[in-house]
C-alpha cells in the first residue's frame, strides 16, 4: 500500500515575473519537509509583464511544475470576479484530469510573497489533532481578506454589500469602508485557538483532496451572488456538506501587504498624496519594508 503524502499546490499569476522563482522554490521548501511528493499548477493570464516566459524558465528547472497560460481573458470576461472563478476553475480542471492521488491541495496567490510561510510550522499544524477540511492563513500583521471571510459576528455579509447600503443610507463612502472594511482588520495572535469559519482565504489555504473531487467555484446552485469572492461560493458548498473551515493563528504566510497597511488612517492619507515628486516611492519602500 502507497501510504505516500502528496501535495498539489495550485494558484493564479498575474504580472509576476519578479517574484514567482523564489516564490515556487519558497513554497517548495516549505512544503518538502512534509510531504513526499509536491507538485505545482500555475493558471495565467492578462499578463503585460515577461511572466510567461518566467513560468516556461520556472518548468524547465523544477520537477512536477506544470502551469497553463490563458491569454488575454480581460476581454472575454470583463467582470474581475467571473474571470478569477473560470481561472480557479480551471486549476480544478486540471487536478482531476491528473488522477494522482493528492492528499491535499494548496492554494496559493502567487503575487504575495510569503516571507513567513515556515517548513516547522507547516509541519505543527498538519500533524495537530484537529479535525479540519479547510485550513486558511494568519497574517502577523493585521487579518486582511475581508471579501473573502464569512464568520457569524466577524464579518457575517458581503461588505462591498454593506459599503453600497451605506451609502445610499447617506454614509460617506470612506467611513463605510473604515466600517465594513478597515475596521474589521484585526490582528489574530498566533497564541490563539483555531477559528471556524463559513469562508475566508488570505492569500494561502489548504485544502483535503475530497473537495476538489467534489466542487468548483461555479455559483450555480448556491445563494451567492455574482458581485461576492469567488471563494465564498467554494466555501459554502464545502460548509454545506459537513466541512470544517478554520483559519488556523500559527499558519502564518506574511506581515503585511498594500490591503492591511490600508487599515491604517495615516497610510490612506499617504496614498492620497504619494505621486508628490518629494514621496514618489517612499510609500512603495514603506510596504516592503513593513512586508
Amino acid at each position: 500500500m502507497d501510504d505516500s503524502r502528496r501535495l498539489l499546490i495550485v494558484g493564479l499569476a498575474r504580472n509576476v515575473e519578479k517574484i514567482l522563482p523564489r516564490e515556487v522554490l519558497r513554497l517548495e521548501t516549505v512544503t518538502r519537509a512534509s510531504y513526499d511528493e509536491v507538485d505545482f499548477h500555475i493558471v495565467e493570464s492578462d499578463s503585460s509583464d515577461h511572466t510567461g516566459k518566467t513560468l516556461e524558465l520556472v518548468s524547465s528547472k523544477i520537477l512536477g511544475f506544470s502551469f497553463e497560460r490563458l491569454g488575454n481573458l480581460q476581454r472575454e470576461i470583463p467582470d474581475r470576479i467571473n474571470r478569477l472563478r473560470y481561472c480557479r476553475n480551471r486549476y480544478i480542471d486540471f487536478y482531476r484530469a491528473s488522477r494522482k492521488p493528492y492528499s491535499e491541495v494548496l492554494v496559493v496567490d502567487f503575487d504575495i510573497q510569503n516571507r513567513r510561510f515556515k517548513p516547522s510550522v507547516l509541519k505543527r499544524v498538519l500533524d495537530e489533532d484537529l479535525t479540519w477540511d479547510v485550513i486558511f492563513a494568519n497574517q502577523i500583521g493585521r487579518y486582511f481578506d475581508i471579501y473573502a471571510l464569512r464568520e457569524r459576528t466577524w464579518c457575517p455579509r458581503d461588505c462591498m454589500v454593506e459599503i453600497d447600503e451605506m451609502v445610499k443610507a447617506g454614509i460617506s463612502r470612506t467611513s463605510a469602508k473604515e466600517i465594513a472594511i478597515w475596521g474589521r482588520m484585526r490582528r489574530i495572535p498566533r497564541n490563539s485557538k483555531v477559528i471556524e469559519v463559513d469562508s475566508a482565504f488570505g492569500g494561502m489555504a489548504i485544502y483535503k483532496s475530497w473537495i476538489f473531487d467534489e466542487f468548483d467555484y461555479s455559483i450555480e446552485s448556491t445563494p451567492i451572488t455574482p458581485i461576492e469572492s469567488e471563494h465564498v461560493a467554494f466555501h459554502y458548498k464545502v460548509k454545506k456538506s459537513g466541512g470544517r473551515l478554520f483559519i488556523h493563528p500559527r499558519l502564518t504566510n506574511f506581515a503585511w501587504n498594500p490591503h492591511n497597511l490600508s487599515s491604517f488612517k495615516v497610510l490612506r492619507k499617504l496614498d492620497q498624496i504619494s505621486n508628490s515628486i518629494h514621496l514618489k516611492g517612499f510609500r512603495r519602500r514603506l510596504r516592503r519594508l513593513l512586508g
